[in-house]
């Protein structure tokens, strides 16, 4: 990989440890302030994007200050589906919900770090996420640290991306992750921290996200 990152005037790290994508994230944002950029946009390894993704995104972002974070939508290619987001209508309602590509910048709860692009300046702010994570709800628990600091996390609609969630196979209008013991021991622990932080500020999220749980099992 780092022979192929020198070829392609690219910057690669890492030490051959499997620290854990919370690290790895950390630790790229912390590389990205360093060197000066402005923003920081991450990518799972199975992630394809549009043309002119960056600067449609950057466009987005660029539109309300506030807007901590913002993703696109994603198309799941193992169930064939368009992603649904966690929207609180109020304090005692959180829905999910499917954007369609005719709408504008839309306000969740949570997006995915596949495809995602915030300011390097927030992680000042709001710090960085948790190592201790390790891989499962690191992005949920950065994008609720945002809300709960008064920054926005938006989906821009008008993008689409393509991307696996988990190894998805609908089956009787159900499409669990399948995800192997080691992702659902990190997925159940970090949801419970998760759950016991931000019970005060978003109770009608947990909630919703304890039902979203069962199907994850």
């Amino acid at each position: 990989i780092k022979s192929i990152a020198e070829r392609n005037n690219l910057s690669y790290q890492g030490d051959g440890i499997n620290h854990g994508i919370a690290y790895s994230l950390t630790q790229g944002a912390i590389t990205a302030k360093s060197k000066g950029f402005n923003y920081y946009l991450t990518f799972d390894q199975d992630s394809t994007i549009p043309d002119l993704y960056v600067d449609n995104m950057k466009e987005a972002i660029n539109t309300d200050p506030m807007i901590g974070i913002i993703g696109p939508v994603y198309y799941d290619i193992n169930d064939g589906r368009y992603s649904r987001f966690p929207v609180m209508h109020n304090k005692l309602l959180v829905r999910r919900e499917v954007f369609s590509d005719n709408e504008g910048i839309k306000d969740a709860m949570c997006i995915i770090t596949s495809g995602a692009l915030c300011r390097t300046s927030i992680f000042d702010e709001v710090g960085y996420f948790l190592n201790e994570y390790f891989i499962d709800y690191v992005d949920n628990e950065f994008c609720l640290r945002l809300l709960i600091s008064g920054y926005r996390v938006c989906v821009y609609p008008k993008v689409v991306i393509q991307h696996a969630l988990g190894n998805r196979k609908k089956k009787f209008g159900f499409s669990p992750t399948n995800y192997p013991y080691y992702r659902k021991y990190y997925v159940t622990r970090n949801r419970l921290h998760v759950w016991k932080k931000y019970f005060k500020y978003y109770p009608a999220f947990i909630a919703y996200d304890f039902s979203a749980f069962l199907f994850v099992l």
